[in-house]
C-alpha cells in the first residue's frame, strides 16, 4: 500500500514538472553535427545576381533557411536587393537586452528573415538581386534549421565573398 502510494505521487510530480518544463516555451537542444549545409557563391554581373549556392546532405526534409545577415557596407557595394519571398526585418529588443547594442546592430546589418525549404542531398540556388555583383567583398551569415512545438534546431552557413581582382592592363 505504501510502494502503490508513493509510485502514484512519484508519478504525479513527473508529469507536473514535465507539465512546467513544456510550458516554459521551445526549448532548443544541442544536438551533435551529423550533417552539413555545404554553402558557397557565384557572382553574376551581367544578370545583376549573386547566385548563393546550398547542398544539404542530411536525411531530414524539414530544414529551411530562415535568416540572411549582412553588414550593410557589403550590401550597399553589391547593390543588393530583396529576393522574392524575403523581408528586411529590424532586430527587435526582447526583455533584457541591450538597446544600444540592438540599435547598432541594425544601423551596421542588414537582415532579411524568410523561408527557403532545403531538400536532403538537392543543391538549392538562392538568386540575390545584386546591380553591382561582382564589387564588394565580406561575410554573408545564413541562419538554417527547423522549429518543432517543443523546440527545435538552429545552425549557421557562412559564404565569404572575397574581392574581384580586375583584370591588369598591359
Amino acid at each position: 500500500m505504501v510502494s502503490a502510494l508513493f509510485g502514484m505521487v512519484l508519478l504525479i510530480v513527473v508529469a507536473v514538472g514535465f507539465g512546467v518544463w513544456a510550458a516554459r516555451g521551445p526549448k532548443v537542444m544541442v544536438v551533435p553535427k551529423t550533417t552539413e549545409l555545404k554553402a558557397h557563391a557565384t557572382r553574376d554581373p551581367e544578370a545583376g545576381r549573386l547566385r548563393c549556392h546550398f547542398y544539404y546532405d542530411g536525411p531530414e526534409d524539414h530544414y529551411a533557411l530562415s535568416e540572411i545577415d549582412l553588414p550593410r557596407s557589403l550590401a550597399n557595394d553589391l547593390g543588393l536587393g530583396v529576393p522574392a519571398g524575403w523581408e528586411p526585418t529590424p532586430l527587435a529588443a526582447e526583455k533584457g537586452d541591450d538597446p544600444a547594442f540592438v540599435e547598432n546592430y541594425n544601423r551596421e546589418r542588414l537582415r532579411l528573415l524568410g523561408n527557403q525549404p532545403l531538400p536532403p542531398r538537392a543543391e538549392v540556388i538562392l538568386d540575390l538581386p545584386a546591380t553591382h555583383a561582382g564589387a564588394g567583398a565580406g561575410i554573408l551569415r545564413f541562419t538554417y534549421g527547423f522549429q518543432r512545438r517543443l523546440g527545435g534546431v538552429t545552425r549557421f552557413a557562412l559564404i565569404e565573398l572575397v574581392a574581384v581582382s580586375s583584370p591588369s592592363l598591359g
